[in-house]
């Protein structure tokens, strides 16, 4: 996302706030993964840089989603014999998962990655007692939908006797 062209009302403010504050713009992302680490800094990443730099370093945590997606291409000149094959080839490792079984290899498995505890990079998690409001509500609700039903229905009944002059009882049992 090139926030100073954008037309997102979001980004555009954003935008607005950094460009009237320079110290925020950083040259690298090596600086800008220093400033976040050294003090109250967020630094907004190209995805695949960010999750990488996330796998290796424990304190450093992604937060939201994707400001933009956008995907890798590979060039080939013009009129390529290749490109069918290669489009081809592609889709398969995609399909078969092998792409994300490599990617997974070399940037998990390889290259000093580390596993960082669970509990700083999940933040915290939903237990039952977090869930506890949610299930009082649909109790309610259930409880709420139950009673207005048996109204409706002894209404509906008790209508029908009046109408025809029989007794609410033998008509519930009807």
């Amino acid at each position: 996302v090139n926030l100073q062209e954008s037309k997102i009302e979001t980004y555009e403010q954003m935008w607005k706030f950094m460009s009237n504050q320079p110290t925020l713009f950083v040259n690298s992302s090596k600086e800008g993964i220093w400033r976040v680490k050294t003090s109250d800094y967020a630094y907004l990443m190209e995805s695949s840089m960010l999750e990488y730099a996330v796998e290796r370093d424990c304190d450093l945590m992604q937060i939201g989603g994707l400001l933009d997606q956008k995907g890798y291409g590979i060039g080939l000149p013009k009129g390529s014999p290749y490109r069918q094959l290669i489009s081809t080839t592609i889709l398969r490792l995609q399909e078969k998962t092998v792409l994300t079984e490599l990617k997974d290899r070399w940037w998990k498995k390889q290259r000093g990655s580390t596993h960082c505890d669970a509990s700083k990079t999940t933040g915290r998690n939903l237990g039952t007692v977090s869930l506890y409001g949610i299930f009082i509500v649909l109790l309610l609700g259930l409880v709420l939908s139950f009673a207005l039903a048996s109204v409706e229905f002894c209404a509906k009944r008790a209508f029908e006797a009046s109408k025809s002059n029989v007794s609410l009882f033998t008509v519930i049992c009807l």
